[in-house]
């Protein structure tokens, strides 16, 4: 069986705070949503088969550690279906990020951050850690793996070949929103 390491981000750890001076904008509630939400992942990690957990393990530490080191958030991983708690202060860091960006590049993020289940993947690609391709490509490992394994699937193509094609337009986005 293959399970997806999970990291459970409750929402109201990420909202602004209701005296806040800055608005809040429609595509802020979509991140936080999407990262709080029990099928977010701070990074993907399957039990079973080695392969895939190989794969998933070298595409996301790196991401992993980017984000400990540019915004001092170490992530709590795990294996396993369940969601795990994150540290606070890990969290606190992670929103002084989002919300230090403006409401056309928190667009870009939340489609970059929905597509991929990832926060720390929106994150890479709004700072150029990451292209597009990259994103993608990290996004759904499990998904390429199960494709090698059991031959080419016309609708997850399709759907891969979609999402890849939204990657591209978010990078596009986010790059044209911090000019």
């Amino acid at each position: 069986m293959i399970s997806q390491l999970r990291s459970s981000i409750p929402a109201d750890a990420l909202a602004r705070p209701e005296n806040s001076d800055q608005s809040v904008p429609i595509a802020d509630s979509g991140i936080w949503s999407s990262v709080s939400s029990p099928s977010a992942s701070a990074a993907p990690s399957a039990e079973a088969p080695r392969e895939l957990a190989k794969r998933q393990a070298a595409a996301w530490q790196p991401l992993l550690d980017w984000a400990r080191a540019r915004y001092h958030a170490a992530l709590t991983t795990t294996v396993g279906v369940m969601a795990i708690d994150q540290d606070s202060n890990a969290l606190a860091r992670l929103r002084k990020a989002v919300e230090a960006e403006n409401d056309f590049t928190l667009a870009g993020l939340h489609i970059a951050t929905a597509i991929s289940g990832s926060l720390v993947v929106g994150l890479a690609l709004m700072e150029k850690e990451i292209d597009a391709e990259r994103a993608w490509q990290v996004s759904h490992i499990e998904e390429h793996w199960q494709l090698e394994r059991w031959g080419e699937d016309e609708e997850l193509s399709d759907r891969l070949a979609a999402m890849r094609q939204e990657f591209h337009e978010a990078e596009n986005f986010i790059a044209l929103a911090r000019v």
